[in-house]
This record gives structure tokens, sequence and C-alpha cells, in this order.
């Protein structure tokens, strides 16, 4: 991945392996976004559909989580540098 870009008014993530291959697509509006400045997220984490960060079943309200899980806990798998 060189950049990552997102628009508050809706677009389309598509998340591919290391090999360039399509694993999972997700399309965002505005309106599934919820309030700005928020994360999306699944929920369940890694298998659920995409919902507002704070909407996320563990989340206790909170807008976002970076590099863990909705909850805070770590994944437990350490990832590989690109």
């Amino acid at each position: 991945m060189t950049s990552v870009s997102a628009s508050n008014e809706g677009d389309t993530v598509l998340l591919s392996n290391a090999a360039g291959e399509l694993i999972d697509t997700d399309r965002y509006t505005a309106e599934t976004l919820g309030s700005a400045n928020e994360s999306y997220t699944r929920s369940p984490d890694l298998t659920g559909d995409f919902v507002p960060h704070s909407q996320a079943a563990g989340s206790n309200g909170a807008l976002f989580s970076p590099g863990v899980r909705v909850d805070g806990s770590n994944f437990g798998v350490a990832c590989a540098a690109p």
C-alpha cells in the first residue's frame, strides 16, 4: 500500500493481499458513516459487517481503535511489514 485516502461523503474500500488479489470490498456513504471523525470498522472484528465504530459491539462508544480490536485489546498476531 502506498497511500490511503477516504472521503467523508462516501467511497469504495478495496482490500487486497500481498499478491494484489482482491480479498474484499465495501462501499460506504455519508449516511453509513455516522458522525464525522469516526472510524468505520467490522463488527465483530475481522468478520462482521462494516459499521460506525461507536456502534460496534464492545466499543463502549469509542470513535476509533487504531491498531487494536474494537475493545482496545491486541489482535494477538504480529503483522509483517510490507
